[in-house]
């Protein structure tokens, strides 16, 4: 946390072209606090990840029959960005570009899944119904734990609404990733922004909007499943749909998105599978109640995360009876 808070604050400092030199450099172990030394910590640590993935890509392309390849080896996200040309210019991936990409995805890939998975349990315990009926179709799909894989996890329906609900309220990143103006402004909404301004939208204001997510602060997750019965409608889902971002839009969208699917569809299934599952006296992890010193923290069925780059988050605490057993 400590190395995503330093960089939090020094991404937003007017002057952060002056300091930015002196990130990854020692220099941090000595100014800045321990937040600096952990920021410095954590840079070395994904550049000897990537320096390892570099020399085993190598290798493998020196001699693709040889050991150097491990066992059961596949090509990885590293893989195309290591071998990734620009068609026009044939530009490859400057070292410090891969360096960048590397801190990324160790984080997006780790800090994102969990705080999804986290969440997700926080909100099924607030809501037994649902807890219920997830549980149920899991139970329902599977014989045993082996048979929990693709495509028969893919397609659970209730699972996934379940997943994109907190994914709504519980953006891992619910701020803006803000974007620099451009030479010649831009227009959005018949207002001129000029060059030099920073924008962004923050997920988290956009997935609360009700005109899109009709009672916006409830966990809900029909309202992702066209059902005639609760009044869901195609249009409506796919206005939902339309302004979901968790993992942004586009073409600088999250490269992770459907490993990120994956990964927490695989932590659920297993969990409710095999577990039953009951919170361990009060549930850590929502606001507290009216009257909060801090504003917008009073809802106490509201996962709470702090915003540094990536949410933060604290609990919940659960207890687990092995059904397997």
């Amino acid at each position: 946390m400590g190395a995503s808070r330093f960089l939090y604050y020094v991404g937003y400092l007017p002057f952060a072209a002056l300091i930015r030199p002196f990130l990854g450099t020692s220099i941090q172990n000595y100014i800045g606090g321990q937040e600096a030394a952990d920021s410095l910590k954590y840079t070395l640590l994904a550049n000897k990840r990537l320096a390892d993935r570099i020399d085993l890509e190598e290798r493998m392309q020196q001699d693709p029959d040889s050991r150097a390849k491990p066992e059961g080896q596949r090509k990885d996200t590293f893989h195309y960005l290591l071998n990734s040309k620009d068609s026009v210019t044939g530009k490859t991936f400057t070292r410090e570009e891969l360096q960048a990409d590397s801190a990324l995805i160790i984080v997006a890939g780790s800090d994102g899944v969990a705080i999804t998975i986290s969440a997700t349990i926080f909100y099924l315990l607030c809501y037994p119904a649902v807890l219920s009926q997830l549980t149920n179709e899991i139970r329902s799909a599977f014989a045993n734990v082996s048979e929990i894989q693709n495509p028969k996890l893919s397609s659970l329906s209730y699972l996934t609404a379940c997943i994109e609900e907190t994914l709504r309220l519980c953006p891992p990143k619910p701020s803006s990733l803000p974007r620099d103006v451009l030479s010649g402004g831009i227009n959005i909404d018949g207002q001129h922004i000029p060059q030099g301004i920073t924008l962004g939208t923050p997920v988290y204001v956009l997935h609360h909007d009700e005109t899109i997510y009709p009672d916006p602060w409830s966990f809900r997750p029909e309202r992702w499943i066209v059902d005639q019965k609760t009044g869901v409608t195609a249009e409506s889902v796919a206005n939902a749909r339309a302004a979901f971002c968790p993992f942004l839009v586009g073409p600088m969208s999250c490269i992770g998105k459907n490993m990120a699917y994956i990964a927490i569809r695989l932590a659920l299934a297993h969990m409710l599978f095999r577990y039953d599952i009951r919170q361990a006296g009060e549930v850590p992890g929502g606001g507290g109640r009216l009257g909060h010193p801090v504003e917008g923290r009073h809802r106490v069925d509201e996962y709470q995360t702090t915003d540094y780059i990536v949410g933060y988050r604290n609990g919940p605490f659960i207890q687990l009876r092995d059904r397997t057993a």
